[in-house]
């Protein structure tokens, strides 16, 4: 999609995106890639080596994947986790939006987190509201195939997951963030819109990224 900020972010053409605002003598954020998917450290690290996933072609959600990218992007996810397990114990989420629902951060291009944390926590700590278990990444994707809007979170222990149709609670926008920030009693802001100056996390997790892997290309 022409104006999505992470379309233009996954091809490398973010001339006059929020990152080429912040970072103009950065040339690209991305420290990983596959043949369909890129992997870039997120605006407003909450924690050193938070990172999105993301397909370089313009879908809504990963849910609506085809099973051969599905499949690349669950290797991706693994190889990335395994990495990151040097800084901390990885989880992963993803509030799933299609602009149909008005649901997400407004920038409707599928991506999930990959966040190392100083420490284990189970998922339901920090998603109580959970209407399913899955035992791994897959699983939980294939089960939102149609869905138009979920939340999942987990880590190698396994998810959980609901369709947001089914939660009593409000879902904002950055969900998992803000619940992260508060369990972790997090003071900077959460919201990554609010990061408009350089981050140290940003330019150490590209920096890691670098020592850790002989080039980018997985």
């Amino acid at each position: 999609m022409k104006n999505c900020e992470f379309c233009l972010a996954a091809t490398n053409k973010g001339k006059s995106t929020k990152f080429s605002e912040i970072y103009p003598n950065l040339p690209s954020r991305v420290v990983a890639e596959t043949d369909h998917f890129v992997a870039m450290p997120v605006i407003g690290q909450l924690f050193f080596g938070s990172l999105v996933v993301l397909p370089r072609t313009h879908l809504e959600t990963s849910a609506e994947l085809e099973p051969k990218q599905k499949d690349e992007l669950i290797r991706f996810v693994a190889s990335l986790t395994h990495i990151l397990q040097k800084i901390g114990n990885p989880v992963c989420f993803e509030h799933g939006a299609r602009a149909c629902t008005g649901g997400g951060c407004g920038i409707y291009h599928a991506r999930l987190h990959l966040v190392p944390l100083p420490r284990l926590v189970k998922p339901e700590l920090i998603f109580p509201e959970f209407i399913g278990r899955s035992a791994d990444l897959g699983v939980t994707l294939d089960r939102f195939n149609h869905c138009d809007e979920f939340l999942l979170f987990g880590d190698k222990t396994g998810f959980v997951h609901a369709p947001v149709e089914e939660l009593s609670v409000r879902v904002q926008s950055q969900f998992f963030r803000k619940r992260l920030a508060d369990y972790f009693q997090i003071k900077k802001s959460w919201d990554w819109r609010n990061h408009t100056m350089p981050e140290p996390h940003m330019i150490n997790t590209i920096e890691f990224f670098r020592q850790n892997r002989a080039g980018n290309r997985f």
